[in-house]
């Protein structure tokens, strides 16, 4: 896997660790909230635009922390992945 958090087929992401343990499979690192790589899908685009415009601060500003953009970024990653 090509996250910054996934080093020498561990996780080092603190937030991640108590969920997956030290050694996640790609399978869950797929799917991960906090990933940080190049882009898997089309979620990871979107997130990449809002979060530098600062759409995705606006947007917890208003409706919450739990905004379900997780869930949609997931979602796009997997209708339309990158080869």
């Amino acid at each position: 896997m090509s996250c910054r958090h996934h080093v020498a087929g561990e996780c080092t992401n603190s937030l991640v660790l108590p969920v997956v343990g030290p050694h996640p499979s790609a399978g869950v690192c797929l799917h991960c909230d906090h990933y940080e790589g190049p882009p898997r899908g089309a979620g990871d685009i979107v997130h990449a635009v809002t979060s530098a415009t600062g759409i995705a601060r606006a947007v917890k500003a208003v409706v919450g922390k739990n905004c379900g953009c997780a869930a949609r970024r997931s979602a796009l990653n997997q209708a339309i992945p990158l080869k």
